[in-house]
């Protein structure tokens, strides 16, 4: 019994820090815990999409969320998380100022998802409500 209790102690706590969701699009973020280290992971869910990719603080919700507001500038893209085997990126679109791109690289392949209209202005207000949660949350910068 006593060894049970142990390796509960040592287990990884997952955690809701912050929520938003607006018609169909959801933004989660989670932080994950043990003794000797601290992880947070980012959730998009859409209609037709579901992605989850570790982030390295909070703080990139509030990033996207001012990302998304400066549409006037040209092409530029934000690093949302990284991993030594993936990478999920933030691109602005220079054609259109109403289309942005998540872009997900792994070793062996690139997706890129297409938010426009209806859908970004969903995903961006999402968005806003995780990081109005996340307004009273201490955040711990990697």
């Amino acid at each position: 019994m006593e060894k049970q209790v142990k390796k509960q102690s040592t287990a990884a706590r997952m955690g809701l820090a912050a929520i938003g969701s607006d018609r169909g699009w959801e933004v989660a973020l989670d932080e994950s815990s043990s003794p000797t280290t601290e992880a947070w992971v980012a959730q998009i869910e859409g209609p037709s999409i579901y992605l989850s990719f570790r982030v390295q603080s909070p703080c990139i919700i509030k990033e996207m969320v001012k990302f998304l507001a400066h549409a006037d500038r040209p092409s530029e893209e934000l690093l949302l998380g990284k991993t030594k085997k993936e990478s999920v990126t933030l691109a602005r679109d220079d054609e259109s100022d109403d289309r942005y791109f998540l872009i997900v690289q792994t070793e062996s392949s690139v997706t890129r998802i297409t938010f426009a209209g209806d859908d970004l202005k969903c995903l961006a207000n999402a968005l806003r409500q995780a990081s109005e949660d996340l307004a009273d949350t201490p955040t711990h910068p990697s």
